[in-house]
């Protein structure tokens, strides 16, 4: 089973919709959202669709996400179709306002920037020892939101080789349908047997040659400076 790369619309992340009511929030920002705060470190909470309100330490949730990353977003969409559900979505990023963000070949300038943790991984004993730099998103949208704004499923190969370790379930073709059911392919002649057409997050269907194309120029630009 092939995977595909994909190129997605702008990311889909939790805004203030009176503050930012662009077309990538609003697939986002449907009517169960209105319950969903959230918060992050640098400021007071926002509610999805009102003014910035002041924190309640009593205030009690019925789910609380840890991240708001493209897993954490996606879940509090799906946890907050339910009207009397409260949601709190807690991000340590700030709002996604950076120009480069929405920009696909911006990534370059937000590696090392406030939206980008810059990890390290540990010394690397197949590597003489050093240390590789590992960037992850401090932002709304988390990683997603720096990568180039880049989808892809991942590797079948590294599916079934989980499978094979022991995570029933974890193959290509079981976790094909949760795929589906996140994704609204923009291709009209997508296969609708192997990728979703209604859901949230739209993408459409990157051609190897323009990916090659985008990378190439990413490698050059870097090369010269």
């Amino acid at each position: 089973m092939r995977f595909p790369a994909f190129l997605p619309t702008p990311p889909l992340l939790l805004r203030n919709a009176r503050r930012n009511e662009t077309k990538s929030s609003r697939p986002f920002l449907h009517h169960g959202c209105r319950r969903i705060i959230l918060s992050h470190a640098s400021a007071a909470p926002y509610a999805a669709s009102s003014a910035p309100t002041t924190p309640d330490n009593s205030a009690e949730y019925d789910y609380v996400i840890v991240g708001g990353g493209a897993a954490g977003c996606v879940l509090a969409n799906r946890l907050s179709s339910d009207r009397n559900a409260t949601v709190l979505v807690l991000e340590a990023g700030g709002p996604a306002d950076d120009f480069y963000l929405h920009v696909p070949l911006g990534f370059p300038y937000l590696l090392g920037s406030a939206c980008d943790w810059a990890f390290l991984t540990e010394p690397e004993p197949h590597l003489n020892g050093r240390r590789l730099y590992f960037p992850r998103g401090r932002v709304l949208g988390g990683s997603h939101a720096i990568s180039v704004m880049l989808y892809h499923r991942g590797d079948p190969g590294d599916y079934r080789a989980w499978e094979a370790a022991g995570a029933d379930g974890w193959g290509p073709e079981e976790v094909l349908p949760y795929f589906r059911r996140s994704e609204r392919q923009m291709n009209p002649k997508a296969d609708p047997n192997f990728t979703g057409l209604k859901a949230h997050l739209p993408s459409l269907i990157l051609p190897a040659s323009i990916l090659c194309l985008m990378l190439s120029s990413v490698l050059l630009a870097t090369l010269l400076g």
